[in-house]
């Protein structure tokens, strides 16, 4: 996979790992990822990230409504992805957190570091349109 920012799949195959920009524009970008993610895939989560920030957008909202997290690595690319735009200045918020996987994060005592929003929290006026 190239290091662009374009829509990127690991496979065809329903529940495969995939991410894909919904929205985008100079400053932000609204990502989904959705299926399985693990060790196999993780690094492109990351690298969809870097690129976005390399693209100078800095405030990145990423839906993982339909993301089931497999195992460690897992956990460590949404971590170091959090990392890498806190570095950049920025700020990647998880949102859509159903309640599972709020719980995994939790385990992993990741809960206090990244920023979420559950489904309910995103439906507020404002926080769904870029353009606000």
């Amino acid at each position: 996979m190239s290091s662009s920012v374009a829509d990127v799949q690991d496979g065809t195959n329903e529940g495969e790992f995939d991410v894909v920009i919904t929205e985008s524009d100079a400053a932000r970008a609204h990502l989904r990822a959705r299926g399985r993610l693990d060790s196999s895939n993780a690094p492109l989560l990351v690298e969809v990230i870097v690129g976005h920030l390399r693209a100078r957008r800095r405030f990145l909202r990423l839906d993982v409504g339909d993301l089931v997290i497999a195992d460690p690595a897992a956990m460590a690319a949404i971590k170091q992805a959090h990392q890498l735009a806190l570095r950049a200045r920025g700020t990647l918020i998880l949102i859509k957190v159903p309640d599972a996987l709020r719980h995994t994060f939790a385990r992993a005592g990741l809960d206090t570091e990244l920023f979420m929003l559950p489904p309910a929290a995103h439906d507020v006026a404002g926080i769904g349109d870029l353009r606000h």
